[in-house]
């Protein structure tokens, strides 16, 4: 058995997202953020809300690219390949 080898590759890129994803909660919802107030609402509130509305766009957007990229490559061998 290959001891090397993972059991499930993670792209590069959705690693970047989940960073950041962890790396935003980190920020945003620490004490210090609990007592600012943007439009009288906390700043918790308006980091949750955000990422509630940035995470799936994001997360749709890498997916596009994905299958954009996914695209040209298999574009790339029919032409070779003929």
């Amino acid at each position: 058995m290959n001891k090397n080898k993972q059991w499930f590759s993670l792209p590069r890129r959705d690693c970047f997202f989940l960073i950041g994803i962890l790396l935003y909660t980190i920020i945003f919802f620490l004490p210090w953020s609990y007592e600012i107030t943007i439009l009288n609402i906390t700043l918790v509130a308006w980091a949750a809300y955000l990422l509630h509305v940035l995470a799936p766009i994001v997360g749709i957007l890498l997916i596009i690219m994905d299958k954009n990229q996914g695209r040209n490559k298999s574009e790339e061998t029919t032409i070779q390949g003929s």
